[in-house]
């Protein structure tokens, strides 16, 4: 039997609700992407986010998508004490006002934004080293002498040096850290 909506509904997702300088509250559903809602009251913004959840579940199954199991936040209560340099605040207070959403919901957007950077760099770099590994299986079978460098670096915990000499059964593939990315003699596609 396919689950309704209110079936998702009635797991434990993780519903956070925080409230807003004017006064407001705003509530999400942490493992729905860009499911939130407002409410001038607690409980407005809670009735608020089960209706836009219930939109969110339907129009992702109308996409195909699957809906995200339920998080186990038992050991994370999303408060957090936080001591930062009275300019870092300032600025941040300024980039708040200047977007127009409160300095709780700026920290928020800020630590979201650095780990989806993490997240796409650690693909991006699972891609690249798949491209690699593709490139040196192919100069390996064609056994074809050459003397390119295939160095790809980036500065996020990971680099990949494939260094080949006249041999290709001599090509080495190293990790270190990543700076810059260069190809010499050599195309990855």
């Amino acid at each position: 039997m396919k689950k309704k909506p209110e079936d998702y509904l009635k797991e434990p997702y993780s519903r956070v609700l925080l409230p807003e300088e004017d006064g407001r509250f705003s509530a999400e559903i942490l493992e729905f992407p860009g499911c939130f809602a407002q409410g001038d009251n607690p409980g407005e913004a809670f009735d608020n986010l089960e209706m836009t959840a219930k939109s969110w579940i339907i129009a992702s199954l109308d996409q195909g998508l699957d809906i995200p199991p339920p998080a186990l936040n038992q050991n994370y209560s999303g408060k957090i004490s936080l001591r930062i340099p009275r300019s870092l605040h300032k600025k941040a207070a300024q980039f708040a006002e200047r977007d127009a959403i409160s300095l709780n919901q700026f920290f928020i957007s800020a630590i979201a934004s650095k780990i989806g950077a993490d997240e796409y760099h650690s693909y991006l770099f699972e891609r690249i080293e798949k491209l690699i590994s593709h490139y040196v299986a192919d100069k390996i079978k064609t056994k074809k002498p050459q003397d390119n460098t295939l160095k790809i670096e980036h500065n996020h915990h990971h680099s990949i040096t494939i260094s080949e000499s006249s041999k290709p059964e001599t090509m080495m593939a190293t990790m270190d850290k990543l700076q810059s990315l260069e190809i010499n003699n050599a195309t990855m596609q």
